[in-house]
C-alpha cells in the first residue's frame, strides 16, 4: 500500500506541473466572473438555480477534459521516459503502478472539484444575499431554499463521476499505442455515456447494444444537482456512489490486465 501511495503522490506532483492546472484556476475564475455578471440580470428566484447549473456545467466540462487528458499525458510520459521499465525492475507490480496512477489522478480531481464547489457555494451565498435585499413582489419564480448538505453531496458524486472517467481513460491508455487515439476514444466514449441508455437500445445493431452495457451511464449522476434545492436523498446518493465505485474498480482491474499484456 505504501508503494501505491508513493506512486500516487508522485503522479499528483507531475499532474500539477501540467498546463491543465491553469485550466482549473481558469474554470474557477470564469465561474466567478460569469456568476457576477448573472447577478445583473433580473432572474428572480431562478437566479439560484442558474448559478447551481453553471457550477454543475463547470465541473462536468472542465473536469471531463482534465480527467481524460491529464491521465493520458501522465501515462504516456512514463512510457516515453522509460520510467515504467525502471519501476517494473523494482519490487513494484502492475497493479501497484496502475493503482497509484489512478489514485494520484483522483487527488488532483478532488482539488479541482473542491475549488469549483467553493466558488459555486460563494456564488450561491452572494445570489441568496442579493435576493434577500430585493422586494418579494419584484421577484419571479418559486422561492428556493439551498440545502448545503445536499449541495456538498452533489459535489461528492461529481468527483466520483470524474474518477470513473479517469479510470476509463486509463484503461484505454493501456490498450492503445497512441496518446491522441486514447484521448479521442475516451472523449467519444464519455460523450456516448452521457446519452440516455434508451438512445442506445433504440438503435439497430449489436454494437450500440453492447455499448449500453459496457459503458458507464454517466447520466445517473446528473439528478444529484436536485439535492441542492430538493434536499439530500440517501437512496439515490448511495446508489450512484456504489455505481461509481464498482466501475472504478472494474476499469482499474481491466487496466492492470491490459497493461500486463503490453510490451514495455
Amino acid at each position: 500500500m505504501s508503494k501505491v501511495l508513493l506512486i500516487a503522490s508522485n503522479t499528483m506532483r507531475d499532474a500539477l506541473r501540467q498546463k491543465l492546472v491553469y485550466l482549473m484556476a481558469l474554470a474557477a475564475l470564469v465561474l466567478t466572473l460569469f456568476s457576477s455578471y448573472i447577478m445583473k440580470m433580473d432572474l428572480g428566484h431562478e437566479e439560484l438555480k442558474f448559478v447551481a447549473n453553471f457550477t454543475s456545467g463547470a465541473l462536468s466540462f472542465f473536469g471531463g477534459i482534465i480527467a481524460i487528458t491529464s491521465i493520458c499525458q501522465l501515462f504516456y510520459s512514463e512510457l516515453e521516459n522509460k520510467t515504467v521499465a525502471t519501476l517494473m525492475s523494482k519490487p513494484i507490480n502492475f497493479a501497484q503502478f496502475v493503482g497509484g496512477k489512478i489514485l494520484g489522478q483522483s487527488y488532483m480531481l478532488f482539488f479541482f472539484c473542491l475549488i469549483i464547489m467553493l466558488v459555486g457555494a460563494a456564488s450561491l451565498v452572494f445570489a441568496q444575499y442579493k435576493l434577500s435585499l430585493s422586494p418579494q413582489e419584484f421577484l419571479v419564480g418559486k422561492r428556493e431554499v439551498i440545502h448545503w448538505f445536499g449541495f456538498a453531496s452533489f459535489g461528492i458524486l461529481q468527483f466520483f463521476k470524474l474518477c470513473v472517467i479517469s479510470s476509463f481513460a486509463c484503461f484505454i491508455c493501456t490498450a492503445s499505442r497512441s496518446m491522441m487515439f486514447a484521448i479521442v476514444v475516451s472523449f467519444m466514449a464519455v460523450s456516448a455515456s452521457l446519452l440516455n441508455y434508451s438512445d442506445f437500445m433504440s438503435g439497430e445493431g449489436w454494437i450500440l447494444k453492447a455499448c449500453s452495457y459496457i459503458l458507464p451511464n454517466l447520466g445517473i449522476f446528473e439528478p444529484s444537482l436536485s439535492f441542492t434545492f430538493g434536499g439530500f436523498k440517501c437512496a439515490e446518493f448511495f446508489a450512484a456512489l456504489a455505481y461509481a465505485i464498482v466501475y472504478i474498480f472494474v476499469f482499474g482491474a481491466l487496466s492492470v490486465w491490459s497493461f500486463s499484456k503490453r510490451e514495455i
